[in-house]
This record gives structure tokens, C-alpha cells and sequence, in this order.
């Protein structure tokens, strides 16, 4: 049997950019916490965060593969983008 070739919808390109992102922040603070071991409290809850962030930002993957349901491309780029900004970049990089 063939194998099935998958479409990616435009929100499919939004997530890998979220976790891109995020993982991205991720490796650059560890380096950080490695070579300025004095600031470690405050980087290791920011890097927790982004990867509870990780986390939350794959859950609709995960429901729609053992839920016969998709989500709505417009609802999926909602929360990625909601998940992006207030994760990534409000605990992360502490933008205001």
C-alpha cells in the first residue's frame, strides 16, 4: 500500500516557526546558564516556561491525532500565535 502524502496547512508552517523559536531561546539560555552560572534562578524558570510552552503549543497535534477531529486553521493560528507571544515572548524575553 502507498504511503499517504500529507498536506500541510499554513498554520502547520506557523507552529514549526513557533517551536523553532522556542527552541532556539531554549539552547541559548542553556549555553548562558553554563557560562554565567550566577544567574541561574532566574534563567532556569524562564527556559522551564518555554518548554512548558513547547508542551502546550503541541497539544492540538496531539488531540487531533487520537480525536477523530481537526481544528480550525484560523482557531489553531490564534492560539499558537497566543501561545507565541505570551510564552516565547512575555515570560521568555519579558517584552512589556
Amino acid at each position: 500500500m502507498a504511503k499517504q502524502k500529507t498536506n500541510w496547512r499554513w498554520v502547520d508552517w506557523l507552529y514549526v516557526f513557533t517551536i523553532v523559536s522556542q527552541l532556539i531561546y531554549i539552547g541559548y539560555y542553556l549555553e548562558q546558564m553554563l557560562t554565567n552560572p550566577k544567574d541561574n534562578g532566574t534563567l532556569s524558570f524562564a527556559v522551564l516556561q518555554v518548554v512548558a510552552g513547547l508542551v502546550i503549543a503541541t497539544l492540538p497535534i496531539i488531540i487531533e491525532r487520537f480525536m477523530p477531529y481537526r481544528f480550525p486553521e484560523i482557531l489553531y493560528a490564534v492560539y499558537l500565535i497566543f501561545v507565541y507571544c505570551s510564552i516565547l515572548l512575555g515570560d521568555g524575553i519579558t517584552f512589556l
